[in-house]
C-alpha cells in the first residue's frame, strides 16, 4: 500500500472515532424486570464552565464544567463532544494540558466551591487513551479559586490558590512528589525567566504573567491598571488605558503577539485583548462573570467563556467574533424546562429559556436551533413528527417546521401559555392559557391544526372550541388527550376529564354560565402534572396531598389504584412507559426547601413499587419522558433563578438514561 493512502486511510479512521466516541450503545426496551439496571447514556449540554484548556496540538479543547470534564473537536464546537472523562464527581473546576499534550490534568469535586472546606481530586490523565494516569486528594479552603498549571518542561504540577502554589513533581507518575509551597509569582518567574533574582519593577504589581519566551512579563497596578514590560531591559513597553474594573488574570498567547486580561465589574464580567507589539487594543467586551480563557497554540484565537454559558471564539487577524457554545441570552440562565421525543424516538426537542433545540439522541449532536420570543414553557411534537409546537410566557403559542425550525404558524393568547398538546390523530391543538383575572377566567382552547397551517395566525375567537372557568387556577397547568383523541384532561385545582366531541359541538363552555357541564369525570383532588396510559385505562398525577405525591387512577371508576408517597419535593412531572407498565415522575426541591431531591424516578405500575431512583441531576428536574419506542428516558433539569433567585443554572442539561443490551 502507497504510503500516502496508508496515512490517508489512518486519518479517516481518526476522525471516525473522534466523531463517534459517545455513540448510544444497543438498548434493551426499559421493563419492570430491567428498571433497576437504568443507566445514564448521555449528557446534553454542559452546565456551567469553569475553565478551558487549548490542547497544544491545537485539535481539542478541554472543558472543565459542572458536569465533568468534556472533550471538544476545536473546530466542531456545534456538534457533540467527542469524550467525557469517566470520573465520579460531577464538578470539574480546573483543567491544564502538559507541554507535550500528553497528559491533562484536572481538579474535580463533588460540588461547587462553598463556605466549608473542600476535598478535591486532582488526577492526570493520558490523553491518547483518556485513562487516569495518577491520582491524589487535597484538601481546599472555603471558596478557594484553584487552577492547574504545568511547568515550561513539564516536571512540575502546580496548584496556585489566592498568592501560593502547591507544587508537585509528576515526572514520574507513579511516583508524584509532593514540593513545597512557594508563591506563586516566584514559581512563574523562575520557569519562564531562569531566574530567582527578585524583577524590581515588578514588585508592586499584582496578577503576573510571563510570555513563553520569558522576553515580557505584564501586571496589574494598585489602580488596576494593566502595564507590559521588557523583560531584559526592564523598560516599560505600555500602559494601558485603565477601565472601571477589576483585573484578576492575564495571559499571554503562546506566541505572545497577545495579551488577554480577566476583568470583573459591577455588573458582570469584560475581556481585553491587545496586540503586545503596537499595544493596540483588538478586543473590549463586557458579559456576564467570565470563568475561563483559552488561546489557541497554532493560531491567533481566542475562546472566551462565561457564567452566561456561553464561549466566544475571536479572531484578531479579522477583529471578528463568534459564538460557539451556548446561545446569547439577556438573562444569565441556562435552565432546560421541557423535552419532547420525537415519534421515531431519534430526535430530542429541548427548551432552554427562550431557546428551541433538537438534538440526535442517537449522536448526542444539537441538530438545529430557533429562537422564540419568550420563555418558553412547553414543547412537544406531532404525531407524525413533521411539527413543534411551543408554548411561551407571554402568551405565544408557535408551531415550527421540524426539520428546519423555521416558524409556519403562531397563536397569541392574551396572557401566560402554560401547555400545548397534539391529539394522536394530529387534527387538534389544545392550548392552555392561563388568564388570571374576573374577566378573563382560565381558559383551554381547541384549534384546527389544518386551519392554523392554512393562515398562519390564529388568536382567541378563532378557535374550534374553548373552555373558561374559574376553577382551574392552580400552580401547575397541563392538558392531554387520551390515545383516541376523545378525551381531554386538565389539571389545575383537580383534573377533569371532557368529552372533546361535546365541547366541539358546544363550542364555547363557560363554567361560570353553564348548568350542563360535559364532563366524562371530575377527580376531587389537588392536581399537578398528568398523564393517560397507553391503553386510555389510567390518568396518573403529581399531588400535594399529605398521604400521597403521586396518585393513579382508574379512569371508568374514579377509583384510586395506587397512592404513593416518595418524592421529598413537588412532583414537576408524569410520564407512562410505551406499554404502559412503568411510570417516570420528576421533583423540584427547592419549593418545599428540600435541596436532596432532585430525582427522577421509576414505579410500576401495578404495584405501585419504587423500581429505580436516578440521581445525576444536581437542580430542580422539570420534566421525564419516555421515548415512544420505550428504550430511552429524557430528563430536563436546571433552576437555581427560577425558584429561589439564587444565580445561574449549574445543572442545565439533558440527561438520557437506558438500559444497555448485554454485551454491548
Amino acid at each position: 500500500m502507497k504510503p500516502r493512502l496508508l496515512i490517508f486511510l489512518l486519518l479517516l479512521f481518526t476522525s471516525i472515532v473522534r466523531a463517534q466516541d459517545n455513540p448510544l450503545p444497543e438498548l434493551e426496551p426499559i421493563t419492570t424486570e430491567n428498571a433497576s439496571q437504568i443507566e445514564q447514556l448521555n449528557i446534553l449540554g454542559y452546565g456551567l464552565i469553569y475553565d478551558m484548556a487549548w490542547s497544544p496540538d491545537g485539535k481539542t479543547v478541554a472543558v472543565a464544567s459542572s458536569t465533568g470534564v468534556i472533550l471538544y473537536d476545536a473546530e466542531k464546537f456545534d456538534q457533540a463532544p467527542y469524550h467525557r472523562l469517566d470520573m465520579p464527581e460531577a464538578f470539574a473546576w480546573s483543567v491544564a494540558y502538559s507541554p507535550d499534550g500528553k497528559y491533562l490534568a484536572t481538579i474535580c469535586a463533588t460540588k461547587r466551591r462553598s463556605s466549608e472546606n473542600m476535598l478535591i481530586a486532582i488526577r492526570i490523565w493520558d490523553t491518547a487513551s483518556n485513562i487516569a494516569a495518577a491520582e491524589w486528594s487535597l484538601e481546599l479552603k472555603p471558596y478557594s479559586d484553584a487552577y492547574l498549571a504545568f511547568s515550561p518542561d513539564g516536571k512540575i504540577l502546580a496548584l496556585h490558590s489566592d498568592e501560593d502554589a502547591q507544587l508537585w513533581d509528576v515526572s514520574q507518575l507513579s511516583q508524584v512528589q509532593v514540593l513545597p509551597t512557594q508563591n506563586w509569582d516566584d514559581v512563574l518567574r523562575q520557569w519562564y525567566t531562569r531566574t530567582d533574582d527578585d524583577l524590581g519593577f515588578l514588585r508592586s504589581y499584582r496578577y503576573i504573567a510571563y510570555s513563553s519566551d520569558g522576553q515580557m512579563a505584564a501586571g496589574v497596578g494598585g489602580n488596576s491598571q494593566v502595564s507590559l514590560w521588557d523583560i531584559k531591559t526592564g523598560a516599560k513597553k505600555f500602559e494601558f488605558p485603565r477601565e472601571s474594573t477589576d483585573v484578576r488574570a492575564l495571559y499571554f498567547s503562546p506566541d505572545a503577539t497577545l495579551l488577554v486580561s480577566r476583568e470583573v465589574t459591577e455588573f458582570g464580567g469584560r475581556v481585553r485583548i491587545w496586540d503586545t507589539h503596537s499595544g493596540y487594543v483588538l478586543y473590549n467586551e463586557s458579559n456576564g462573570p467570565v470563568t475561563g480563557i483559552a488561546i489557541s497554540p497554532k493560531r491567533p484565537t481566542v475562546l472566551i467563556a462565561n457564567s452566561v454559558s456561553t464561549v466566544t471564539q475571536f479572531d484578531p487577524t479579522t477583529g471578528t467574533s463568534r459564538l460557539v457554545l451556548g446561545v446569547e441570552r439577556e438573562q444569565w440562565r441556562n435552565d432546560v424546562y421541557s423535552v419532547g421525543f420525537s415519534p421515531d424516538g431519534n430526535r430530542l426537542a429541548v427548551v432552554r429559556m427562550q431557546q428551541l433545540e433538537v438534538w440526535d439522541t442517537a449522536t448526542g449532536v444539537k441538530q438545529r436551533v430557533g429562537d422564540a420570543r419568550d420563555y418558553i414553557q412547553r414543547v412537544v411534537f406531532s404525531p407524525d413528527g413533521s411539527l413543534i409546537a411551543t408554548a411561551e410566557q407571554n402568551g405565544m403559542v408557535e408551531i415550527w417546521d421540524a426539520e428546519n425550525l423555521r416558524q409556519v404558524a403562531n397563536i397569541q393568547h392574551p396572557r401566560h401559555a402554560y401547555d400545548v398538546a397534539f391529539s394522536p390523530d394530529g387534527k387538534i391543538l389544545a392550548t392552555y392559557s392561563n388568564i388570571d383575572s374576573d374577566e378573563e377566567p382560565t381558559a383551554i382552547f381547541l384549534w384546527s391544526v389544518d386551519d392554523l397551517l392554512k393562515h398562519g395566525q390564529a388568536q382567541p375567537g378563532d378557535e374550534l372550541a374553548s373552555i373558561s372557568h374559574f376553577n382551574l387556577v392552580g400552580n401547575i397547568y397541563n392538558v392531554a388527550f387520551s390515545p383516541d383523541s376523545k378525551t381531554i384532561a386538565l389539571t389545575g385545582m383537580g383534573i377533569e376529564l371532557w368529552d372533546v366531541q361535546e365541547v366541539l359541538l358546544r363550542k364555547k363552555v363557560n363554567l361560570s354560565m353553564d348548568v350542563e357541564k360535559p364532563f366524562v369525570s371530575v377527580f376531587d383532588d389537588t392536581a399537578g402534572p398528568i398523564a393517560i396510559s397507553p391503553d386510555g385505562e389510567l390518568l396518573a398525577t403529581g399531588t400535594n396531598g399529605l398521604d400521597c405525591n403521586i396518585v393513579i387512577w382508574e379512569i371508568k371508576s374514579k377509583a384510586q389504584k395506587s397512592c404513593i408517597q416518595g418524592h421529598t419535593g413537588v412532583v414537576t412531572s408524569v410520564s407512562f412507559s410505551s406499554d404502559g407498565n412503568l411510570l417516570a415522575t420528576s421533583s423540584s426541591s427547592r419549593n418545599l426547601g428540600d435541596d436532596s431531591d432532585n430525582t427522577v424516578r421509576i414505579w410500576d405500575v401495578e404495584t405501585g413499587q419504587q423500581l429505580n431512583m436516578l440521581t445525576k441531576h444536581f437542580e430542580d428536574v422539570w420534566q421525564v419522558v419516555f421515548s415512544p419506542n420505550g428504550n430511552l428516558i429524557a430528563s430536563a433539569s436546571g433552576g437555581c433563578y427560577r425558584c429561589s433567585g439564587e444565580g445561574d443554572s449549574i445543572d442545565g442539561t439533558v440527561r438520557l438514561w437506558g438500559v444497555p443490551h448485554t454485551g454491548s
